[in-house]
């Protein structure tokens, strides 16, 4: 029987190969990209003997090949071949690789070091940089039939793997699956929010996930807290569906900037995910318009803040990297903006809650430094001159 691990480690191998695949015909450049997908199925496909038997993976007698193939897996994930892609000028898409690319280093890095359970449990984060990405970016995929065969993944899984290789209706119906099932618990609302994902920034579609959530209502006895943000989402959908042509006739930057503010005003807090819909119809706007090659200097970086205050505010539910890497965005490559300065507070407030707790907060030494370094470009302060 597989373990869950072995679909973790087929979630990169699909998610990077979907990334990478060219819209229209075979070409040149797609198949340097398939001869690269296959050198990481290779690993992927030894690796997969020793994912299934935990007791294989930490035992030392196979560290040497673990290592090895872990190393390979590593060096072909690459965004060499996207440097010419449409969606480079949307900061989030070639950040997105690049945290792949720094969660297998610390994967690769740990497992050397000894601690192989810790490397297990960075592996298990990777559906949500897949999702994060898939979510938001167009791109064709080679692998809308691959199927699971293997019915001991619980509906959860097997949702976050039809959505990781971009098999969308699939993702939906499982995720719905979950939601109906009598012992869902927690999961029926992290299953729904990812489902919100698919009907606001997939397939926008607000009368179909009005659908779906009244019958969730109707036919599940909910939580008190469950049935409340559902309804949150139903007045949300509600008015979506029936927006005007004034709002329609806005510009996507104002519309992104209100549902945001919109969306604030609903929740009580993070944890609380009542503004969902507001939130991710704004990023899925912020988004496209990053995607903008034309688009002025001024106004992309107002799209950039936005979209870390969005992201800042979001449930945990896609890579927990997206708000810092869109502040520091927006503080690196506009540096003396206001823009710049609203993203330095709020990712200092961000790494304060972070790093706070019962006995107050403790902010590590080099967060402290990298702090100092971005308040001085946010708000423009020059170095000292060199006594040199």
């Amino acid at each position: 029987m597989k373990s869950p691990l072995v679909y973790i480690i087929q979630f990169l191998v699909l998610c990077a190969a979907s990334l990478m695949v060219p819209v229209l015909s075979v070409s040149a450049e797609k198949l340097t990209v398939k001869q690269q997908m296959d050198k990481v199925y290779v690993a992927y496909q030894q690796l997969f003997e020793y994912a299934t038997n935990e007791e294989d993976f930490l035992s030392k007698k196979n560290d040497r090949d673990i290592k090895q193939l872990l190393t390979e897996l590593r060096v072909h994930f690459n965004g060499e071949n996207l440097i010419d892609s449409k969606y480079e000028s949307d900061p989030g898409y070639s950040a997105t690789l690049d945290l792949v690319k720094d969660l297998l280093d610390d994967i690769q890095y740990r497992f050397n070091s000894g601690n192989k359970r810790y490397a297990l449990w960075r592996m298990r984060a990777l559906p949500d940089y897949c999702i994060s990405c898939h979510s938001r970016f167009k791109v064709s995929s080679d692998f809308t039939g691959v199927t699971i065969k293997d019915k001991s993944l619980t509906p959860l899984e097997q949702a976050e793997f039809y959505f990781a290789t971009r098999q969308f209706q699939k993702a939906s119906e499982q995720f719905m699956k979950v939601a109906r099932a009598e012992d869902a618990a927690s999961d029926r609302i992290l299953s729904l929010r990812k489902w919100l994902l698919i009907y606001t920034r997939v397939y926008p579609d607000p009368s179909g996930a009005l659908r779906e959530l009244n019958k969730i209502r109707k036919d599940i006895d909910l939580a008190p807290y469950e049935d409340e943000e559902i309804y949150g989402w139903i007045q949300s959908l509600r008015r979506w569906k029936n927006e005007g042509s004034s709002v329609r006739k806005q510009s996507n930057v104002r519309r992104a900037e209100n549902l945001i503010n919109q969306g604030l005003q609903m929740e009580d807090s993070k944890s609380d995910g009542s503004g969902l819909v507001e939130l991710l119809r704004a990023t899925s706007m912020l988004h496209a318009l990053l995607q903008n090659a034309t688009l002025p200097k001024e106004e992309r970086g107002h799209v950039t803040y936005l979209l870390g205050k969005a992201y800042s505010n979001l449930p945990q539910m896609l890579a927990h990297e997206l708000p810092g890497q869109f502040l520091q965005e927006c503080i690196r490559e506009y540096p003396g903006t206001k823009d710049a300065r609203r993203c330095y507070n709020l990712y200092q407030r961000n790494m304060v809650v972070q790093f706070s707790g019962s006995a107050g907060t403790s902010l590590p030494d080099d967060v402290k430094l990298e702090l100092r370094e971005l308040y001085k470009l946010a708000y423009e302060i020059p170095e000292p001159p060199s006594r040199i």
